[in-house]
């Protein structure tokens, strides 16, 4: 069986049960997130669920304090989502959550977003 991390919601629980907010105030405390070997997807939801308010508290830091631990062949993949992920975070939100709400507000379907879905940090 594949595991499947996904959903803000599932991160903001994993964050409170890990009780990561404590990790925050100490700028030499580095965070190892340790995944099971089955891990498939860590979607960006839940990265912004669980990593989010540290991203806000700390700006840049952040890099520095998360590194993901998955195994010698995802380790590097899962840590490249998670720091483009945290990345986008810094920078605001996303052309594609940007295009995502137009597109619920408008009722409408745009193409362009499918595209933009598929580049995105999503897996």
């Amino acid at each position: 069986m594949a595991r499947i991390f996904s959903g803000d919601e599932w991160g903001e629980r994993t964050r409170r049960d890990a009780r990561l907010d404590r990790y925050d105030e100490d700028p030499h405390t580095r965070v190892f997130i340790v995944l099971p070997t089955d891990t498939l997807c860590l979607s960006s939801s839940f990265i912004r669920g669980m990593l989010g308010p540290s991203v806000r508290a700390l700006g840049n830091e952040c890099y520095a304090k998360f590194h993901v631990v998955a195994g010698a062949e995802k380790s590097e993949y899962f840590n490249q989502v998670i720091r483009t992920e945290l990345e986008e975070l810094l920078a605001g939100p996303s052309e594609f959550r940007r295009a995502v709400k137009r597109r619920a507000e408008s009722g409408k379907h745009d193409r362009s977003t499918d595209a933009d879905h598929n580049n995105s940090s999503w897996y």
